[in-house]
């Protein structure tokens, strides 16, 4: 790898969230909340909102004071501050409340006042190093107990630094370095090998490293190192010679096995643990978004996820994105001689004498020697022969012969012999056919070829000229090529912008389009890059994703699209390039300046700004991997840098937390396992946050409200609120999940037990008297309906009856009439 700086600085908030950008310490807590201390009070970050904590005069419960001094939090979960005013403070964020630690003896109490830092030892206690000295507070919280050290020992003052160690407490004061022991229970004195024994002795910070190695940050006299085991100390001499004063150390931070960071007035020097060796300085640069916004560092942290965090004064919160196996080429910084002098890179090349030659998009070439830096820049020159007219770089190669082949914009050839360092100009009567030089390409046959804007090209090494390379109907091939591949069987590939893939025969320079087989994708109409891998596979990245054929071999092929396993980075690419620039590692890892993606296992990993990966707009075809396996992508801002062997892919798994809980628009306690909606509640709310803080803005989340939803419901950063109106009385059970930044969700799941209230109406008992109420309408309406009924059955046969009466009377009346008509005709006769 290169030996210049790794990593990127980026602002977090503004002097909106963060007043004036001033930053006196950082803390992570158990939950994985960012805190932040500040002379204009406590401020909590969750990724998304920054939470300010503030005095308020009107609130018993506010934060006694607005100036945070330090900030830890105990094993009990409770957050212990040093404010002023205020003195010691003690947050709980069950609660979410703070109260002031009340000593019994007044002048005690005074003393907190001018408490600076603040510590909890291994035994669980808590000691106060201020400007009187050294303080540890009683187990019942009502009295602390002052510690000095013994004559001739200079006395324990203006202490700044407290560390924890297992045998004891290590102390930094105005006179050099103290240390109590446990089983002693006194203090005593470690005179340090000061290189200025009248220059102040004052020490700012402390840290112990994990071979157990003391490292000791003084105001004024550089870095000390103290092996306990040993009693071993020694002064690690300053990166800087010369100086008559070495610029202060406010904290010290061990950010790998092998590395130690110093947080001082000048940025950020970088130390290497096992030689002393330094490796490097940060500093802030006017000119580069991605550096230290101001040099004034006072805080270092790495958090749960091994993401560092850098504060101070001027520079607010910067986050340092990056790990050792990605690094960049850039203009910055001015003073470095990797400096590239133009970092818009459109074509790269490692020459064989491993020289890296970067093409620019229009000042010319510059030569990189990997130890020392840049060693020469070409730079056009159209009045001069033997030089570049143009300085937009296109491909390079280097063919077989030791000569050097270069594509210019606009449509310009260049041949650079072996023993000259003049540019010989290729024309049309060298057969040349004045197109923009696209891909230059030289085989394991020794052939080069040139791919352009239209069609291709073979130079015919004997007589000087270039062929031409015709299509299946005899007629110049005129695709413009995007790559070129090479498969065992030494057939060649073309990618084709215009028309797909193509077969290219070098005996009779003719291109074919193969066939495809039945199961086979429809030949994507666009591809960008082409790579033959070690398995012998195929890949293809297309404008619709990436594809593979497995068997270049076979008279008809199958392109089928490359397999990955998570749905969220899936669709990431889908209807998508991949970045065209496409490489192999020796894992068998397929990698472009976007992602790694990982064959065997089918995982695709974006690279984003959070590795440390920046390039600005990509370039196609600006791309190369050395003999030694680093790989270079270059880009309109920046030369990408990877070293596979040391990347480390970011695997960690977020825990997911409501960062707000409302009902009906009242805020309840965020840190709530369950909450009770009364019997008027309307709805709830929660607002939350996968503590993932490298990059929040990439997470997605799912919840689902167990009991009413039947499925998860999903969203991403942009709308973090679950909200739910009108639930049926009972119980229910909030879950909501996170993914990391890399889409991948994690085990850590948020639970809220969620209780709705009955009303009056919606009460059992009350369901039930109403139940026998409609029962009992129900069997009086019955009863009712019966009896009319019974009545008009009644009434009836009394109807009926009266008829009957009619009739018999009517009938009466008639057999009379016949018996008196008959006795009528029978007396006249």
């Amino acid at each position: 790898m290169l030996p210049i700086n790794y990593g990127l600085f980026q602002q977090i908030g503004n002097e909106e969230d963060i007043p004036d950008n001033v930053v006196t310490r950082l803390m992570q807590d158990k939950q994985g909340y960012l805190w932040i201390a500040t002379p204009a009070g406590l401020i909590r970050f969750d990724g998304y909102r920054f939470r300010q904590h503030l005095h308020d005069e009107q609130d018993p419960h506010s934060i006694a004071g607005n100036f945070i001094f330090d900030l830890i939090q105990r094993a009990d979960g409770s957050i212990w501050l040093l404010t002023s005013p205020g003195g010691v403070v003690i947050y709980r964020p069950d609660t979410e409340q703070f109260s002031v630690l009340q000593l019994a003896d007044p002048q005690q109490q005074s003393l907190l006042q001018h408490a600076r830092t603040l510590i909890e030892d291994s035994n669980g206690g808590l000691w106060l190093g201020s400007r009187q000295g050294l303080a540890l507070l009683a187990k019942d919280q009502q009295s602390v107990e002052f510690f000095s050290s013994q004559p001739p020992h200079p006395p324990i003052s203006q202490v700044r630094a407290l560390l924890a160690i297992e045998q004891g407490v290590l102390i930094g004061g105005s006179e050099g370095l103290f240390y109590y022991q446990h089983e002693q229970q006194i203090v005593g004195y470690l005179p340090l090998p000061w290189l200025n024994s009248e220059a102040s002795k004052q020490i700012l910070s402390l840290s112990q490293s994990t071979d157990g190695v003391i490292w000791i940050g003084t105001a004024s006299q550089g870095l000390y190192r103290l092996e306990l085991n040993t009693g071993h100390m020694q002064h690690i001499a300053s990166e800087r010679q010369g100086l008559q004063s070495e610029s202060s150390i406010f904290s010290l931070l061990q950010v790998s096995e092998n590395e130690l960071w110093l947080a001082r007035f000048d940025g950020i020097a970088r130390l290497q643990l096992s030689n002393q060796q330094w490796l490097g300085h940060f500093s802030a640069d006017i000119t580069d978004r991605f550096s230290l916004a101001h040099n004034d560092v006072r805080t270092l942290l790495k958090d749960q996820a091994g993401q560092l965090w850098v504060g101070g004064y001027g520079g607010g919160v910067q986050r340092f994105n990056g790990q050792p196996a990605i690094r960049l080429l850039r203009t910055s910084p001015k003073n470095s001689p990797f400096a590239l002098a133009s970092a818009n890179i459109s074509s790269i090349l490692e020459r064989s004498n491993g020289e890296i030659w970067l093409g620019s998009r229009g000042d010319g070439i510059e030569v990189l020697d990997r130890q020392i830096g840049v060693i020469q820049r070409i730079l056009p020159s159209p009045d001069d022969p033997g030089q570049l007219q143009h300085g937009w770089i296109t491909s390079m190669a280097e063919h077989s012969d030791g000569s050097l082949w270069l594509g210019v914009n606009p449509a310009q050839l260049y041949r650079q012999a072996p023993a000259s360092k003049d540019f010989q100009l290729i024309s049309t009567e060298q057969g040349f056919w004045q197109a923009n030089v696209r891909r230059i390409f030289s085989d394991s046959q020794q052939r080069l070829w040139l791919g352009t804007s239209s069609g291709v090209g073979l130079w015919q090494q004997d007589t000087g000229q270039f062929s031409r390379v015709y299509d299946a109907r005899q007629q110049v091939f005129t695709d413009y090529i995007n790559a070129f591949a090479e498969d065992q069987q030494q057939q060649l590939w073309l990618a084709s912008g215009d028309n797909g893939l193509f077969r290219l025969n070098a005996a009779t320079l003719q291109v074919e389009q193969p066939l495809l087989s039945a199961t086979s994708v429809a030949m994507p109409a666009s591809i960008l890059g082409l790579l033959y891998d070690a398995q012998q596979r195929l890949w293809l990245d297309t404008t619709t994703g990436l594809f593979v054929i497995d068997d270049s071999s076979a008279d008809a092929l199958t392109i089928r699209p490359a397999s990955i396993s998570n749905a969220n980075n899936r669709s990431q690419i889908s209807n998508h390039s991949v970045g065209a620039n496409l490489l192999q590692d020796s894992k068998g890892r397929i990698w472009s300046q976007r992602y790694v993606y990982a064959p065997a296992f089918t995982e695709l990993y974006p690279l984003t700004l959070a590795d440390g990966v920046f390039y600005g707009t990509n370039w196609y075809r600006s791309f190369s991997k050395t003999r030694d396996g680093l790989m270079l992508f270059g880009g309109s801002d920046a030369v990408l840098l990877i070293d596979p062997s040391q990347f480390r892919p970011w695997q960690y798994q977020p825990a997911v937390r409501a960062s707000a809980i409302l009902i009906d628009g009242q805020t309840q306690h965020a840190n709530a396992t369950a909450i009770r909606l009364p019997a008027d509640a309307r709805g709830f709310s929660v607002e939350f946050a996968g503590l993932d803080l490298s990059a929040p803005n990439r997470l997605h989340y799912r919840y689902q409200l167990q009991g009413f939803d039947p499925d998860w419901r999903y969203t991403d950063a942009s709308q973090r609120q679950a909200s739910y109106t009108n639930l049926w009385p009972g119980h229910y059970q909030l879950i909501i999940e996170s993914t990391n930044r890399n889409q991948l969700w994690s085990p850590h799941r948020y639970q809220l037990s969620v209780t709705v209230l009955p009303a009056f109406w919606q009460t059992p008992w009350f369901i039930v008297l109403l139940i026998m109420l409609l029962l009992l309408l129900m069997a009086s309406i019955i009863k009712l309906r019966t009896r009319m009924l019974r009545n008009q059955a009644l009434q009836l046969a009394f109807e009926v009856e009266a008829r009957t009466d009619e009739l018999k009377t009517v009938q009466k009346i008639w057999w009379k009439k016949k018996k008196w008509r008959h006795w009528a005709r029978s007396w006249q006769a």
